[in-house]
């Protein structure tokens, strides 16, 4: 357990004795974030929608987080990550790992 967590006076006072049964609790910072920021019933379910239509049917899906960075300075002040250019061996990799894993 972490003793930083739930040690100022404000937290004791506010929960007394059950500060000390909080602290024992595993993976309690897990637990409070997905209770914090648990999504609402509507975006729940287009999460679902959309991560169903993603699937198509399949078992597995690999995402891929490509940052380009500058490409849209008119939006925001981005540095420059990596070139389009590169995007096709994001592509390639990601086949390779489908296919290590059996997917393809």
């Amino acid at each position: 357990t972490s003793t930083e967590i739930l040690q100022s006076t404000e937290a004791q006072l506010l929960l007394g004795p059950a500060a000390a049964a909080l602290l024992e609790t595993p993976y309690l910072h897990a637990d409070l974030l997905e209770m914090l920021f648990e999504p609402t019933p509507l975006l729940a379910a287009r999460h679902h929608a959309v991560s169903t239509a993603a699937l198509a049917g399949r078992r597995h899906l690999l995402a891929i987080h490509f940052r380009a960075g500058n490409k849209s300075p008119q939006r925001w002040s981005d540095p420059p990550r990596h070139p389009m250019s590169d995007l096709e061996l994001f592509f390639a990799c990601a086949g390779q790992v489908e296919a290590r894993l059996g997917w393809k």
